[in-house]
């Protein structure tokens, strides 16, 4: 078929230069019998006599060649995504990007974000209930949300809001029940989130997007994730130039795993932060060098780093008290917890009536009791550290911090099951946090179980992409049980992982050794 529509290796060449020079897209080797496959396909469609002609039609300046290139955008890139796609970079903007934010942007009331390759609406609509989430007063704010894409027909099914189950596939159903009308088989957002969005078609590679009349100047964050996997390096690199100048001055750019290698000078420009979800980028005020900030993802230091804050909230709610008369009318800035999750603080504005003063007194109490703990625990008061935590959890039998502590403690004292099972509470609270799973993962080594620990340091880095820790582990496990081949596998995920970092960077988890003197080490394993 392809020889008798006139398909050639020439003709072949052409049509890549053709679809890289108008939409930047680059098709890689082994997608390229299936661009030939559409190719032939669109030209039967059409009644072309030749693929040939085919070409002509989209090289016009033609009403026709323009439609034509809509219908062949649609058939190179993957229109498919789902809600809240990967779990661990929407948490990391949960717990927080999104708060940092929210809390910069507080006097202002201002806060723009752009998905960079929406496709058909997902991701912008995640981010926008992940706002309604975190922002209560959010109707007050003056929230920008823009989708942009290169598919036209991609933007058409974003503005309709409609998706099947299978775009939920990731999402708790509270979610779906919360936010969507079922009609039929179809899912229905709700207006008050739709009207939240902007939907844009934007050509990335070639449009002067930074100017004003798109819509992308002054933004706080840009997600662009699965985007640049169609694009060669130097076209990432002019891309990343464009979003560098669309970001306000500490704004955040995110992008899907592995897709910027650590060679590409433009991401220089950026601060680069590794969390244990993500790697995520920061166009700085006054950039010097490129350093980068190693943030841990414990949820009892969470907990700890917020301890300051909520004594701020205790003074404001003490005078409030003594001010009874205007409660009503009253409104606070806080950090407290969000409705369900009991150890993740977020930024709210609650009205100082009664009932909130008592959920915000009862929740400074719960602090203050588990640093209680933490210092018995620094003691090695474990059996005085176990009473305590028996009455916090009979308070709040849904603190992951009081679970996992118990865990710790429990495992200090070698009672395995014990901390197994205190464990096992933690992540039913939290199925996301890691910190216990690393504790189950050092009482696995205890008992010799080497199989059960590999299980779980796959687990962890499943959660944790960026977790340099869990590589390195999971690799001595390996070369423990004969496993050569996986080992040196294993390490060079790691090198993978350090390398797109500072050398001076310093790594807490591996006890606070330079990236330089990590890499140094395991090239030598490995070699």
């Amino acid at each position: 078929m392809a020889k008798k529509l006139g398909f050639t290796s020439q003709l072949r060449e052409a049509f890549l230069g053709l679809i890289s020079q108008k939409t930047g897209l680059e098709i890689r080797k082994q997608n390229q019998d299936v661009l030939q496959e559409n190719i032939l396909a669109r030209t039967q469609t059409l009644k072309l006599h030749t693929v040939e002609d085919y070409y002509h039609l989209l090289t016009s300046e033609t009403v026709q060649s323009q439609k034509e290139w809509k219908q062949l955008i649609t058939l190179l890139t993957n229109n498919e995504s789902y809600f809240f796609r990967d779990l661990g970079q929407f948490k990391l903007l949960r717990n927080t990007i999104l708060p940092e934010l929210i809390e910069r942007n507080q006097r202002t009331k201002i806060l723009r974000i752009c998905s960079a390759g929406c496709s058909t609406g997902p991701e912008p609509y995640s981010l926008a209930i992940l706002l309604k989430e975190l922002i209560p007063n959010w109707q007050q704010w003056n929230l920008f949300i823009l989708g942009v894409d290169l598919s036209q027909d991609a933007l058409e099914i974003a503005k309709t809001a409609c998706y099947s189950s299978w775009s939920f596939r990731k999402v708790d159903y509270s979610i779906q029940d919360k936010y969507f009308n079922k009609i039929g088989e179809q899912y229905y957002l709700n207006d008050e989130i739709k009207k939240m969005l902007t939907f844009k078609q934007c050509n990335l590679v070639q449009d002067p997007f930074w100017e004003s009349s798109y819509g992308l100047s002054n933004m706080d964050l840009i997600i662009c994730r699965n985007v640049f996997i169609y694009f060669s390096q130097p076209t990432i690199a002019k891309i990343l130039d464009k979003f560098y100048y669309c970001l306000q001055p500490l704004g955040y750019l995110m992008t899907g795993h592995a897709e910027i290698t650590s060679n590409n000078d433009t991401i220089k420009k950026f601060q680069s932060k590794l969390f244990p979800e993500s790697v995520i980028y920061q166009k700085v005020k006054n950039k010097v060098g490129s350093e980068l900030s190693i943030n841990s993802s414990s949820e009892v230091e969470k907990i700890t780093q917020n301890k300051c804050q909520v004594e701020k909230l205790q003074n404001q709610l003490n005078n409030s008290l003594l001010n009874s008369a205007n409660k009503d009318s009253k409104k606070i800035a806080i950090y407290t917890k969000q409705d369900g999750e009991k150890n993740k603080f977020s930024y709210k504005i609650l009205t100082t009536t009664k009932e909130n003063i008592s959920q915000a007194i009862e929740e400074v109490n719960e602090i203050d009791l588990l640093e209680e703990v933490k210092q018995l625990i620094e003691q090695k008061n474990y059996s005085f550290s176990i009473k305590k935590l028996h009455k916090i959890l009979e308070k709040y039998p849904n603190s992951f911090a009081a679970n996992y502590l118990m865990a710790e403690i429990y495992a200090n004292l070698g009672k395995y099951e014990e901390a197994i099972d205190y464990c096992h509470q933690a992540t039913t609270i939290d199925s996301l946090a890691v910190t216990p799973h690393h504790l189950l993962v050092q009482i696995a080594e205890e008992r010799g179980e080497l199989e059960e620990a590999k299980r779980l340091l796959r687990k962890i880095i499943y959660l944790e992409p960026y977790s340099v820790a869990a590589y390195l582990n999971l690799a001595n496990i390996y070369q423990q049980t004969n496993h050569q081949e996986k080992a040196q596998k294993t390490r060079k995920n790691a090198l993978k992982v350090l390398q797109k970092l500072s050398p001076d960077t310093t790594i807490p988890e591996l006890g606070n050794k330079t990236v330089q003197d990590c890499i140094i080490e395991i090239t030598n394993l490995t070699n």
